[in-house]
């Protein structure tokens, strides 16, 4: 299934190449992308091409913060008319349920979550797989707009407890530092932030029902022109629960709300089946997680949901060529030999 993201997503992309003496139009040709498209918001453009161009560019000018760059030059208008509708939210629990409810609109390849644990509420946000590995690149770049957009209601000065990124560390985190202002842990397991509760709940004084109804009816307006994919649906509902060992597809089909005979009807519509959509999935996590050395191979088998490591190690080779453990001295032996990046 091909996703798309809005032109927007690439708001700020020719500020940062700029300030880095870096001429892109060449790229975005080679991206398969037409220039001229990101004057036009609303534009649809194919994810695999944005993840491309954020990885090539990234590479080319070798800046390791490429995406969270871009992140830094983006306003809230970069989030159309469902980035109107959030300052007039009453609370930002309710601004970000809002992003997740009318994500397609935004970006298909996101998908957020909330979990509510005593005092302390994590947001979590990853990036479905679109070119076959995991991208640094768009994370930074989601991650960023997110806390951005929560500062839209709770004021410039608001910063969360902590952010988390899957990836490593790079050299320099002045950046970062900047932009999220709070504790980082990288090498995680999980994409995400966390902040109080009163902070997600606390009430919006500028919060306006009447501006929010006129602005979904908007919204709900360009939703009926394009409906839902159950594809897509089940992907983003393995990416949240697969690690914590809940994507078998009962577990799926109750986390969307409807039975496993309609998750299957609806699946076969699309002329795909929940099996392929797990496997696919798990061959991007299983990379992931195996560069992550914190984690060792029974773990890693443990968050793509497999009861024994044994198990894990024979689909892993059946799909790679060799056994997990092989996999990752090799990997890290090629990215040991690499010149880090200049920050």
């Amino acid at each position: 299934m091909d996703l798309h993201v809005r032109a927007a997503t690439l708001t700020g992309y020719f500020e940062v190449a700029q300030a880095l003496h870096f001429s892109p139009r060449d790229l975005l040709r080679e991206a398969g992308i037409n220039p001229t498209v990101l004057a036009t918001p609303e534009q649809l453009v194919p994810a695999k091409a944005m993840v491309w161009l954020l990885e090539e560019s990234a590479r080319r000018t070798g800046k390791i913060n490429f995406g969270l760059r871009m992140a830094d030059e983006r306003k809230a208008s970069g989030l159309g008319v469902v980035g109107m509708l959030l300052p007039h939210r009453r609370t930002l629990r309710d601004a970000i349920e809002t992003l997740i409810e009318y994500r397609q609109l935004l970006n298909e390849m996101l998908v957020t979550d909330i979990t509510d644990n005593g005092n302390v509420v994590l947001v979590r946000q990853e990036v479905l797989p679109v070119i076959g590995r995991y991208s640094r690149q768009a994370t930074e770049l989601a991650m960023g707009v997110l806390v951005n957009a929560c500062r839209m209601l709770l004021g410039a000065r608001w910063h969360p407890m902590s952010v988390h990124f899957t990836h490593s560390s790079p050299s320099d985190l002045m950046l970062h530092n900047r932009v999220f202002g709070c504790e980082l842990e990288f090498d995680s397991e999980l994409n995400g932030f966390t902040c109080s509760s009163s902070d997600l709940d606390g009430l919006n004084p500028l919060a306006d029902p009447f501006m929010v109804e006129q602005l979904e009816q908007s919204i709900q307006a360009r939703l009926h022109v394009k409906p839902d994919s159950t594809t897509l649906a089940v992907q983003q509902a393995i990416v949240l629960l697969l690690p914590v060992g809940r994507a078998s597809i009962d577990q799926v089909a109750d986390h969307l709300h409807m039975s496993v005979r309609t998750l299957q009807r609806r699946l076969d519509d699309e002329a795909m089946s929940f099996s392929d959509i797990v496997d696919t999935l798990r061959r991007d996590l299983a990379v992931r997680y195996l560069m992550n050395k914190r984690y060792s191979v029974e773990h890693v088998a443990i968050l793509l949901g497999y009861t024994s490591q044994s198990a894990f190690g024979r689909w892993f080779k059946r799909e790679y060529g060799r056994p997990p453990k092989q996999w990752r001295t090799d990997a890290c032996e090629i990215v040991a030999q690499t010149p880090p990046h200049r920050t």
